[in-house]
């Protein structure tokens, strides 16, 4: 809940870019659409294609700052096997790049 309160404090700036900044509420949906066992998550999807969020989701200065710049910038984006599967199977094209070291969060 607490994360709630924080992101909610983001929602008005979120609008000014053109960022459109939902809730949803169904767990299991979560899981089986996408493959998330832990909750709560911020997703931001751009041509249907997910980024997950992976810093603190209470610090809404920086979840703004990674919102904003994935929707003004070319990014890679980080996606679990479940995306994947979903991407590959809905794009013709996809580069998939593997690798041991994990994306920073935006700070």
């Amino acid at each position: 809940m607490s994360t709630l309160v924080e992101l909610e404090k983001i929602d008005d700036e979120c609008d000014t870019q053109g960022i459109v900044f939902i809730k949803m509420a169904e767990a299991k949906e979560a899981k089986a659409e996408y493959g998330f066992d832990d909750l709560p998550v911020l997703v931001y999807f751009e041509n249907r294609v997910p980024n997950v969020f992976e810093g603190d989701l209470n610090d809404e200065d920086a979840v703004l700052e990674w919102l904003v710049l994935q929707r003004s910038s070319d990014t890679i984006e980080e996606v679990n096997d479940r995306m994947l599967s979903k991407i590959i199977a809905s794009q013709q094209f996809v580069a998939v790049l593997f690798s041991k070291l994990r994306k920073r969060a935006v700070k």
